[in-house]
């Protein structure tokens, strides 16, 4: 990924997590099931669905 070409140690770490919305992680397998593909996340719907109940929740 162009953002850490270069980097080492802390900036490296920096610049994967302040990469900006072009993440460097495109695909992720865990225990044989695919977690990531093409950039989203297998559960993303439903914790964006929580995030929204929680997030109402706590500014009601």
């Amino acid at each position: 990924h162009p953002a850490l070409v270069g980097r080492r140690g802390d900036t490296l770490l920096d610049s994967f997590v302040f990469a900006g919305n072009d993440s460097p992680i495109r695909h992720v397998m865990a225990g044989g099931r695919w977690r990531v593909r093409d950039g989203r996340h297998a559960d993303e719907a439903a914790v964006a669905a929580r995030y929204r109940s929680v997030t109402a929740a706590l500014l009601a």
